[in-house]
């Protein structure tokens, strides 16, 4: 796998192995990110962001949903 970005006049690239798992993938997205000058915590807080987007999880709805179903099947 080869991951790059380029900022302006200055490429910063990534190059591995092909077996990464989306862990790995998203810890080598934030080094670079790093090295292109993003400050860490904006990364982070991105990252931390968009994964709350998509997943849009309500964990209270989720307990609730799983206590209503859990009577039901009592």
């Amino acid at each position: 796998m080869k991951i790059t970005i380029e900022h302006y006049e200055e490429k910063f690239t990534y190059e591995g192995g092909d077996g990464l798992c989306i862990s790995e993938l998203i810890e080598r997205l934030y080094g670079l990110c790093i090295a292109v000058g993003y400050h860490p915590e904006s990364v982070g807080g991105a990252m931390y962001d968009k994964g709350q987007d998509v997943c849009q999880v309500e964990p209270e709805n989720n307990i609730y949903e799983y206590e209503e179903v859990s009577k039901r099947t009592k």
